[in-house]
């Protein structure tokens, strides 16, 4: 399926591009957890407020949006931040809300097809391998429990938070286990190419686990949460779905 180009471009006020591999790998980790849980206040409030279907099916299907691309003269490529794209009952979470706003429509574009485009290729390389043993399973199973948990019908702040912060917490618990099981597996093959010689290969496996040391140092930091939660201005959000009913 080919990705469908969007201008819409969410700004995390960190997007100047850092030039080692351990700061990429921390910013695209940073980046990766603010889309994660703004979606995740989206499913919750969409829930919340009977936007969604009372009947919901969530998939987990390939990236559908995407606001850059790489360039090829610099080698570098545009990584996803979220690990894959959802849908309910076959629509696009956008397609829900865009009859009650075009903002916030647009808004769930650019998360779902919001990248670091200026990326060496390896770091796709390394989300590839984590979305394939795990990382889009967190995903996927971490958006249920937020469509889910918005069946209480809570919009109290607290409510709110503590659901998102509940349904984040799901994510990270299985995505650090995805990170400790891929970084393994690059030290495995590291260690094979190691042993035949194969030194080019031997220091990508090393790279790769320099970039997956670093998700996980990243997602495990103690403040993500919180720095999240405060970057989504939860409660103006909440007021703009209460506003979809009157």
């Amino acid at each position: 399926m080919n990705r469908k180009s969007t201008p819409i471009f969410i700004d995390f006020g960190n997007e100047d591009d850092p030039t080692s591999i351990k700061g990429r790998a921390r910013q695209h980790e940073q980046h990766r957890e603010r889309v994660v849980v703004s979606i995740f206040a989206h499913l919750y409030l969409m829930s919340a407020t009977d936007i969604l279907p009372v009947n919901r099916s969530v998939a987990a299907e390939r990236a559908y949006w995407q606001d850059f691309g790489g360039s090829d003269s610099a080698g570098t490529q545009a990584a996803h931040c979220v690990p894959c794209q959802l849908k309910i009952n076959g629509r696009r979470p956008e397609q829900y809300v865009r009859k009650y706003s075009n903002k916030v429509s647009d808004e769930i574009v650019g998360l779902f097809g919001k990248t670091n485009p200026f990326l060496p290729a390896i770091f796709n390389k390394c989300d590839s391998r984590c979305e394939a043993n795990g990382l889009v399973d967190a995903f996927w199973d971490a958006a249920i429990k937020a469509v889910d948990f918005g069946l209480c019908k809570s919009l109290k702040i607290k409510d709110v938070t503590n659901h998102i912060r509940n349904a984040f917490g799901l994510y990270s618990v299985e995505a650090k286990t995805t990170f400790d099981y891929v970084y393994q597996l690059y030290e495995i093959d590291r260690t094979r190419a190691a042993t035949f010689g194969k030194t080019a290969e031997m220091n990508e496996a090393k790279t790769k686990k320099v970039i997956i040391q670093h998700y996980r140092r990243e997602l495990a930091s103690p403040v993500a949460m919180e720095d999240v939660v405060r970057f989504g201005e939860i409660e103006d959000l909440i007021n703009t779905y209460k506003s979809f009913g009157k």
